[in-house]
């Protein structure tokens, strides 16, 4: 009797597939290993109180999100122009400018980009000292903080 040894005919046999499907189950079904975006709890309300309690020379965190990856980093305020509705970073992104909406946190230049604004917590501070590069995100949070109602309308 002749056995074969073909991988095809172990691909249908019933213990390998099994086995695959294991596999999948436990890559795709998993808990997330990937870290929570920090400022996803943050709302519009309580970053227009941030702001107009914050004076030059206060800290404010950057938040920048490219490719399903994230980064934060930190600057100072360089000036407020509340009259224009501005607040200027000693900092900017690598795209847009130093100018920020004050009503909704979003680059002046790039009012649509993937930049913002977010209050310099605790956990954004210890995301950025973790991650100084950048992380990818879990999703779910990510897509959170982006498409919640009051941090998108502005």
């Amino acid at each position: 009797m002749r056995l074969c040894h073909s991988p095809f005919s172990r691909r249908h046999h019933p213990l390998f597939v099994r086995a695959v499907q294991d596999q999948i189950e436990q890559l795709w079904f998993r808990p997330s290993a990937r870290p929570p975006d920090p400022s996803a709890a943050q709302s519009l309300e309580s970053f227009r109180r941030f702001t107009a309690a914050s004076e030059a020379g206060d800290l404010v965190a950057v938040r920048s999100e490219s490719g399903g990856q994230v980064r934060f980093w930190l600057t100072n305020i360089d000036g407020l122009s509340r009259a224009r509705g501005l607040l200027f970073t000693e900092d900017w992104p690598e795209f847009g400018d130093h100018a920020w909406l004050l009503a909704t946190g979003r680059n002046a230049f790039c009012p649509d980009g993937q930049d913002r604004l977010v209050i310099p917590t605790a956990a954004v501070i210890r995301f950025i000292e973790e991650f100084p590069h950048g992380v990818a995100i879990d999703a779910s949070s990510s897509r959170a903080a982006l498409l919640s109602p009051d941090m998108a309308s502005g």
